[in-house]
């Protein structure tokens, strides 16, 4: 298998791992770029994404990628 399958594998599989064994949920307050925030709210309701989930995959995978990388 090439090298860079494998650490997206892994990293996927940690993703995996991490979200199955994380389900309690919080409810939080953010401040964020008002440009920002519109594109995003767009993004998700033009692919039917809820915006929380697509926002918490988005900071799962950069934790998880800072994780792995991590020395």
């Amino acid at each position: 298998m090439h090298k860079g399958c494998t650490s997206a594998l892994n990293r996927n599989v940690y993703i995996l791992l991490y979200y199955y064994t994380t389900m309690e949920r919080k409810t939080t307050s953010l401040k964020i770029d008002t440009d920002l925030w519109r594109k995003v709210k767009k993004h998700c309701i033009d692919q039917n994404i809820d915006i929380s989930e697509y926002l918490e995959e988005v900071i799962r995978r950069d934790f998880v990628d800072r994780m792995i990388n991590k020395k």
